[in-house]
């Protein structure tokens, strides 16, 4: 939240932010002042902020709805973000980073999918989505850079691909069979960058139904 007063609001979680940032931040924002201010305030700051002021604000398209909601039409300037293209442009490094990311996590993915498909299909055995979820977890993991997963994996079996942002469950969740589809969407933090991949598949044949 920016103020004419020279005031910017940064809402954030206060212990996500090193003090070395907020230094580099007082001397590249200048001569405006950065203050932090809880995640949460924000709806009742800016509403506090429309009330008692004429203020024009400009605020992003991509902002939720309950931001747009306080302020009011004849207040409100909705722009697309100023920020968006400026994150968009990355330098060598960002570039190599990802691509480093990328090739690190393809091998776990890999590694992955050849155990689970050697335990469906030749040796018969039971995998249960959390089980497959824990498993790719253990392969990510043996590569260098690995933090932690980017998301909780989506591990799902069947009809519970449907679901959205499924969770297995640790106790009683669906084996994985040659028998239904298996999506798989998952992804790795490493030093290097993020990762975000979805795979959907069929250990068997799948039938026409699932075809389409």
């Amino acid at each position: 939240l920016h103020k004419t007063s020279g005031l910017v609001q940064w809402y954030i979680d206060a212990d996500k932010v090193q003090p070395a940032l907020m230094e580099q931040l007082s001397e590249e924002a200048a001569p405006y002042k950065v203050a932090l201010r809880p995640y949460g305030a924000i709806l009742d700051d800016l509403k506090q902020m429309v009330d008692t002021s004429a203020c024009r604000v400009l605020i992003p398209l991509s902002s939720s709805l309950a931001l747009h909601e306080v302020v009011p039409e004849a207040q409100k300037v909705a722009v697309k973000s100023p920020v968006s293209l400026p994150k968009a442009i990355k330098n060598e490094a960002e570039v190599e980073g990802m691509r480093q990311a990328h090739l690190k996590d393809a091998v776990a993915l890999i590694q992955y999918l050849v155990w689970l498909e050697d335990r469906i299909t030749l040796k018969n055995e039971v995998v249960l989505e959390a089980e497959g979820a824990d498993k790719l977890e253990e392969f990510r993991r043996a590569q260098v850079g690995f933090v932690t997963p980017s998301f909780e994996t989506i591990s799902s079996s069947g009809a519970n691909g449907a679901i959205i942002h499924y969770k297995p469950p640790a106790v009683g969740s669906k084996a994985i069979t040659a028998n239904e589809i298996h999506l798989l969407d998952s992804g790795g933090q490493y030093r290097d960058g993020t990762t975000d991949v979805t795979r959907t598949m069929h250990f068997g044949t799948p039938s026409e139904h699932e075809k389409r």
